[in-house]
């Protein structure tokens, strides 16, 4: 397979890099896309889903703070 110069051959290697969560601008570069957002807008859905671990961390600082 050719290299393919700073983007993702094909959109199986975008689900791969997305689906392990991933920050949107190494992707957006990788994919060629011209802003986050255009990446967000077409492949946001793929993003692992991070309301467990917001909560864990908005938790840990509330118990923190209380504890305090």
């Amino acid at each position: 397979m050719s290299s393919v110069s700073g983007a993702l051959a094909c959109p199986s290697r975008a689900w791969t890099t997305l689906t392990k969560g991933c920050s949107v601008k190494p992707v957006q570069s990788r994919l060629g896309h011209q802003s986050a957002m255009e990446t967000l807008d077409t492949y946001g859905h793929l993003w692992p889903d991070s309301d467990d671990e917001t909560r864990v961390a908005v938790d840990h600082v509330l118990g923190a703070l209380a504890a305090g």
